[in-house]
């Protein structure tokens, strides 16, 4: 603590001043540095209070902020690391929620001839990003990574706000390893090739055994026929889906394709949000340019507050 305490000084003369105000000259850090006081203080309600943090204030404790991650007990073991925490105010970053919904009569996912007809469910910007969001409901969800085996995908790379989207992914799958998530990779790979590209596969193997499931569909963008992908969509009421590509892969597994169930079944294979409420941002889905699904228009509805977003 008090190493911590000293590198805080170091970029701030005034620090005890704000930590000890009461309404004026308040110190950022006030309730975190208050919380490692207190005997029930926990890694969670750390972490919970670093990513309350506005970013400047990230930035100008830097040093301190990851000295604290390194050295507080249950921290380091973790992996969890600074950026991953910190906040990032653009809308790219932001979570959408997708509410679970049924299926449509007219459901016609053939768009062959762009008419397609898929599941469009209800969706609203969650106002924080998929770390916040797990941070607060750590029991809430599951991760679904979506054809993720190749790390040069187009958009891995993309940028937003200075983190690519491979970065923005690792963050969520550490945040989500920590807390005890279900987290389960659909994988298209071939003979001879890994399920998740080599970042991914680093964090993921760090996953228990019983809760990282690998669901290997080679020829299908779906897998939504296997009983092991219906448990775990059922598992926890919402899924956060991250992968690629968001205009082809992950829009066929959330809202509909055609493929159907077996060579014995022509019914159309469920989409995930007949399952489960869906999270997902534009940073965490690989794709290049604005997020639209072939044309400029298809895919406003469905994917609603992340259409058009793109890298900035």
């Amino acid at each position: 603590m008090d190493e911590f305490l000293l590198r805080l000084r170091a970029v701030n003369a005034t620090l005890d001043r704000g930590l000890s105000a009461s309404v004026f000259g308040k110190s950022s850090l006030q309730p975190l540095v208050a919380l490692l006081k207190t005997t029930g203080c926990t890694p969670l309600g750390i972490y919970r209070a670093i990513a309350a943090l506005e970013p400047a204030s990230v930035d100008k404790y830097r040093d301190g902020l990851s000295f604290l991650l390194r050295s507080f007990p249950g921290l380091s073991g973790t992996g969890i690391q600074l950026d991953d925490l910190r906040s990032q105010p653009i809308p790219q970053v932001q979570a959408a929620l997708y509410t679970k919904s049924i299926t449509p009569a007219d459901f016609n996912p053939d768009n062959r001839r762009g008419q397609g007809i898929f599941v469009k469910p209800p969706s609203t910007s969650m106002g924080r990003s998929i770390v916040k969001y797990l941070l607060a409901n750590p029991a809430d969800a599951g991760l679904l990574m979506i054809h993720l085996g190749s790390a040069d995908s187009a958009g891995l790379d993309e940028s937003f706000n200075g983190r690519t989207s491979l970065q923005y992914m690792t963050s969520v799958l550490r945040v989500a390893r920590m807390l005890g998530c279900p987290i389960t990779a659909l994988s298209m790979a071939k003979a001879g090739e890994e399920h998740l590209c080599p970042v991914l596969l680093t964090e993921f193997m760090q996953v228990p055994k019983t809760r990282r499931l690998v669901i290997h569909e080679p020829a299908f963008h779906t897998a939504t026929n296997q009983p092991a992908m219906l448990a775990f969509l059922r598992s926890r009421p919402r899924v956060i889906v991250m992968g690629f590509d968001a205009t082809i892969c992950v829009f066929a597994n959330v809202f509909g394709s055609e493929e159907k169930m077996s060579e014995h079944d022509a019914t159309f294979r469920p989409p995930l949000i007949n399952f489960a409420d869906v999270v997902m941002s534009r940073a965490t889905l690989a794709c290049k340019g604005p997020l639209n699904a072939k044309t400029q228009t298809f895919g406003k509805a469905e994917y609603g507050p992340l259409f058009m977003l793109g890298p900035n």
